[in-house]
């Protein structure tokens, strides 16, 4: 009996300090500055010196993002914008949600562009 009362005291000890060892796994998650457009009818240019994840989700709005950009996740859910990506800027990844958008880019670039929005453009010159 005691030893029955001594594993159930031991056991509530672990389970009220967390209980093992996985709560600190060793993973690190690095959080990365979010940019967001979200005006109407601005003109904008996105010039950030380190590792972003940028977000438009604005109307009519003209964006220009610069070369040396390094963009993580480039999310657009807007409507009518018209977006000038650089020469030379790293997008990891695009996702257009939005409508009537216009993305001009390099015509050696090469994003993965996942597109679920209608009447988006995009122009490769």
């Amino acid at each position: 009996m005691k030893k029955l009362f001594l594993i159930a005291l031991l056991s509530s000890g672990l389970v009220a300090c967390g209980g093992g060892s996985d709560s600190n796994t060793g993973e690190t998650e690095s959080q990365l500055k979010e940019v967001v457009v979200s005006s109407t009818g601005s003109t904008q240019t996105i010039s950030e010196s380190s590792q972003f994840d940028l977000t438009l989700s604005g109307t009519s709005n003209t964006v220009t993002i610069k070369s040396t950009n390094s963009i993580d996740s480039f999310e657009i859910s807007g409507v009518s914008n018209v977006i000038y990506i650089e020469k030379g800027t790293v997008i990891n990844s695009i996702e257009s949600s939005g409508v009537s958008n216009t993305i001009y880019m390099d015509k050696d670039a090469s994003y993965s562009l996942q597109e679920t929005g209608t009447g988006n453009t995009v122009i490769k010159q």
